[in-house]
């Protein structure tokens, strides 16, 4: 579950960005400095290939939602 770790933390990451980005606009717009963040699509990436595959124990609490959690550690 290691994987889903890091995707919280680099989805949190790319919010704080976009928070910081925001901020900074409106503290800086009275000095005439604009701030633009760039969010992009989609891109093809091989980042979750590196992932091993989801193996939740069989008394999870997960398991009904197993293949939800197996299609986002592929990527999909």
């Amino acid at each position: 579950m290691d994987e889903i770790l890091i995707i919280g933390i680099y989805a949190a990451t790319k919010a704080a960005l976009n928070t910081l980005g925001r901020t900074l606009g409106l503290e800086l717009e009275p000095f005439g400095v604009r701030i633009i963040t760039v969010m992009t699509g989609a891109i093809g990436t091989k980042y979750y290939e590196n992932f091993e595959p989801l193996n939740l124990p069989t008394n999870s609490h997960y398991r009904p939602v197993e293949h939800v959690i197996e299609d986002f550690v592929k990527g999909k």
